[in-house]
């Protein structure tokens, strides 16, 4: 029996791991922001696979039923993931409470609020399709996993090659929110590939 979607509670510590980093950063510690990102980063990822191993030792073979719900939880948890994002992006470049300041912070905040609402979107709508058959949203399932994770991918080389993430300069914060972000989506967009191709997805 697939086990319970961990992502309302994960929001949840997301939320307070903002709180952190925005509290060492007014306070003049803006290095510690790395220790709560990472420590919610790994949490993610944790609970990612925790939660998809049902369905990896699951007996092999189409599982339609498994599969639509292995999706919708795995949407959710991408949600997650980006909603983390794009609260962090806002609020540490929330000049008065911070002093930092990057006139792109709203911008980029938006977009990711925008992907965490379509994951959840897409989780919902998936939840509610009929276990049978190949949905258009079943069929969307690998195509957006390998587009996410390749674009991860390559954010985070982008950030390793450039050496932004080391820099001072006043998107610092912003890099290492995309640096966590990158992270996070690369690995859950494998670990649903996975699970998809294990239920018998294609």
């Amino acid at each position: 029996m697939p086990v319970r979607d961990p992502s309302s509670l994960l929001m949840t510590v997301g939320i307070a791991a903002v709180a952190m980093m925005v509290f060492v950063t007014a306070r003049g510690f803006g290095g510690l922001i790395v220790a709560p990102g990472v420590l919610f980063t790994v949490l993610v990822i944790s609970a990612a696979l925790f939660v998809n191993a049902s369905d990896w030792m699951a007996a092999s073979g189409p599982d339609a039923e498994r599969r639509r719900a292995a999706l919708a939880r795995n949407a959710r948890l991408l949600g997650t993931a980006y909603g983390f994002s794009a609260i962090a992006m806002m609020a540490l470049y929330a000049t008065r409470v911070t002093g930092l300041r990057w006139q792109h912070g709203w911008q980029y905040a938006s977009a990711f609020a925008l992907l965490a609402s379509l994951s959840f979107e897409y989780g919902r709508m998936t939840a509610r399709q009929p276990a049978t058959g190949r949905t258009w949203l079943a069929r969307l399932a690998v195509p957006l996993a390998i587009v996410q994770a390749t674009l991860a991918t390559l954010g985070l080389a982008f950030l390793a090659l450039s050496g932004k993430v080391l820099t001072r300069r006043p998107d610092w914060a912003a890099n290492l929110v995309f640096l966590f972000a990158a992270v996070m989506v690369m690995m859950l967009s494998a670990i649903a590939l996975r699970t998809h191709a294990r239920l018998g997805g294609h």
